[in-house]
C-alpha cells in the first residue's frame, strides 16, 4: 500500500534562511511542496523520507534565491493492484459503492464488481443500502451500509493528468488493472496491463476530473463487509 518513489527536483532557497542549517531548510520546503499532493503516476504523497543527494548551491544574476538540485525519496501511498485492503463505506449508490480508507477517498467498487445476486435498497428509514442474496435468498445478514468497514481487493488504478492544449483541455489517462475481472480471485496467472489515452475537453466543460482513483472488488471469497468470513 505504502512504497518509496524516488524523484529529483531544484529547490530554491530564499536569502533570509542562508544561516539555517541546510538539510532541515530543504526537508522543510520539500514537504510543503509535496506532501499530501498526487504526483501522476506516482501517488499520493506522503512525507519526505530522506534526501538521498544535494548538489551545490547555484545563484542566478540577479537572484537572491540559492537553487540546490535534490533527490528526494517520498512515502507515497499506491496499492498494487490485486492487493487486499479495508475502508469504510462513505456512500451506497446504485451504481456501487464509495469507500474511504481516511486518508484517501478516491475509491469506487462498481456494482458489476460487487457479489453476484447484489442488490440495491432501501430500508423502513429510507437509507440507502445493498444487499448479498446468498443462494438467492433474502434471509440473513449480508448487508452493507454507510459507515460499515469492507475488505476489498485493488482492481485498477487509474491517474489522470489534465493541461492546457491549443483545443482547450486535454486530459491523459492511464490505467493499471487485471487482464480480466475474472482473474482477481486468484494469484496465479495474474496479467497486469497499462492502457493510456488523451481526450480533448472543450473550456467550457467541467474538467474536475480526480488526479488518481482507485476500482475495487468484493466478489471474492473473503471479501465484503469484515463480519461475514
Amino acid at each position: 500500500m505504502f512504497t518509496l518513489a524516488e524523484i529529483k527536483d531544484r529547490i530554491s532557497v530564499p536569502p533570509n534562511l542562508f544561516n539555517e542549517d541546510l538539510a532541515p531548510v530543504l526537508l522543510d520546503i520539500i514537504e510543503g511542496t509535496y506532501a499530501n499532493k498526487i504526483l501522476p503516476y506516482v501517488g499520493l504523497v506522503v512525507c519526505v523520507y530522506d534526501l538521498p543527494h544535494i548538489g551545490a548551491g547555484e545563484v542566478h544574476p540577479g537572484e537572491g534565491a540559492a537553487h540546490f538540485k535534490v533527490t528526494i525519496r517520498l512515502v507515497v501511498f499506491r496499492p498494487f493492484v490485486g492487493e487486499v485492503l479495508v475502508g469504510r463505506v462513505l456512500e451506497c449508490r446504485s451504481d456501487g459503492l464509495k469507500v474511504t480508507l481516511g486518508f484517501f477517498s478516491d475509491i469506487h467498487i462498481p456494482s458489476t464488481a460487487l457479489f453476484h445476486e447484489s442488490r440495491f435498497k432501501l430500508d423502513a428509514d429510507g437509507q440507502k443500502y445493498w444487499q448479498w442474496l446468498q443462494d438467492g435468498s433474502e434471509e440473513g445478514h449480508f448487508v452493507l451500509y454507510a459507515g460499515d468497514l469492507v475488505k476489498f481487493r485493488v482492481r485498477s488504478v487509474e491517474f489522470t493528468e489534465v493541461e492546457a492544449s491549443a483545443k482547450g483541455v486535454q486530459a491523459h489517462t492511464t490505467i493499471e488493472a487485471l487482464s480480466s475481472v475474472a482473474d482477481v480471485g486468484s494469484s496465479e496467472g495474474l496479467r497486469l496491463r497499462r492502457r493510456s489515452s488523451s481526450v480533448d475537453i472543450p473550456t467550457e466543460q467541467d474538467v474536475s476530473q480526480q488526479p488518481m482513483e482507485i476500482t475495487g472488488v468484493i466478489s471474492d471469497a473473503g471479501l465484503g463487509h469484515i463480519s461475514w468470513w
